[in-house]
């Protein structure tokens, strides 16, 4: 089975955190494929840490259908370097045949990450860009 890594960099999205991994876990796939999700904590200073340690021990013992199709790591930097740095560190913990950046503050939809795996799944495309600006519509290079 294929598998997605889903890299979540985070920097102080205590409010929003718990949100935005239920929605990558129910996100519905069209294709049969597991979900890496790869938390990378940028050295929040907020209690996104702790919400998050207690999230995973929640969460690794659930039994659920959708959790046992998910594995959920956490990476905590003790530093703030910048979105670009925990992009990056999320890609070196990444085992997924695919790879794609979900923001931690639940502006960007999981849902959609269905529709940008189709044109690989299908065989159409080699990589995939999503943009908010694009309007929803594939634009094909």
């Amino acid at each position: 089975m294929a598998k997605i890594s889903i890299l979540i960099p985070s920097y102080n999205e205590a409010g929003t955190i718990v949100q935005i991994l239920e929605k990558v876990i129910e996100a519905p796939f069209s294709y049969p494929i597991e979900k890496e999700i790869l938390v990378i904590n940028d050295g929040s200073t907020d209690n996104t840490k702790t919400i998050l340690d207690e999230y995973l021990v929640d969460f690794n013992q659930r039994t659920d259908a959708l959790s046992s199709r998910s594995q959920i790591r956490v990476l905590h930097k003790t530093k703030n370097e910048g979105k670009g740095a925990a992009i990056h560190s999320g890609i070196s913990m990444a085992t997924g045949d695919y790879l794609i950046v979900q923001d931690g503050d639940l502006e960007l939809d999981p849902r959609e990450i269905d529709s940008l795996l189709k044109p690989i799944m299908e065989g159409f495309a080699d990589v995939v860009l999503g943009s908010r600006y694009a309007g929803g519509k594939v634009h094909k290079v």
